[in-house]
């Protein structure tokens, strides 16, 4: 495997019409599919089993997600983040809708949105967190909210934007709340201004 990382804005462009290059072929690992690893029979039936298993997750993530990715899989990347998010193959890539955009000043259309491929890592802690909340209760408020700040960490992460960003600020202030014992609705601090004046 060869590997060429290209940073003008135009390697994008370029290489959605040239497929192959001195015999090789070149793979977009930004979308669904880009990784592709040759599996024994042995393998494929353990791929099978796992898909199997961890069915009523991806399908719970795709309800819960449902405007915002078109597909929920288990990664074959090999990583330590929860998720990953791509995008299709006939797709524009987070790179690319962040240049039409650029192109289109600013206009948000279909042109420069699209639905994303969520990748799942079936062997996170935090995966495995929700995974044991949904199959407790699939209307887990946790797992939820868990399941909704995994993914907009996964867009920035992979360059999408977020469309509401105050929800994801309340998500993230709800689980640090919780991860210090300090109550959801936990009021300001009401100063003692006399011990400034002493």
């Amino acid at each position: 495997v060869e590997v060429i990382y290209m940073t003008d804005p135009i390697d994008e462009y370029v290489v959605g019409h040239v497929t192959d290059f001195a015999g090789k072929k070149l793979v977009n690992l930004a979308k669904d599919g880009g990784v592709h690893i040759e599996l024994s029979e042995k393998q494929k039936k353990i791929n099978d089993k796992r898909r199997e298993r961890y069915k009523p997750l991806t399908t719970w993530m795709k309800d819960l997600l449902v405007d915002r990715v078109k597909k929920v899989k288990l990664t074959s990347r090999y990583t330590t983040e929860p998720f990953i998010l791509s995008t299709g193959q006939h797709d524009s890539t987070a790179n690319m809708m962040r240049l039409n955009r650029g192109a289109s000043l600013g206009k948000n259309d279909a042109e420069t949105s699209v639905k994303g491929v969520l990748e799942i890592n079936y062997l996170h802690p935090l995966v495995d967190e929700v995974f044991r909340l949904v199959k407790e209760d699939e209307e887990s408020e946790v797992a939820k909210g868990l399941t909704q700040v995994l993914f907009d960490v996964a867009a920035m992460q992979n360059g999408f934007q977020i469309p509401d960003t105050k929800s994801f600020g309340n998500r993230v202030g709800t689980l640090l709340r919780k991860s210090v014992d300090v109550a959801a609705d936990a009021e300001l601090i009401a100063e003692d201004t006399e011990a400034w004046e002493r």
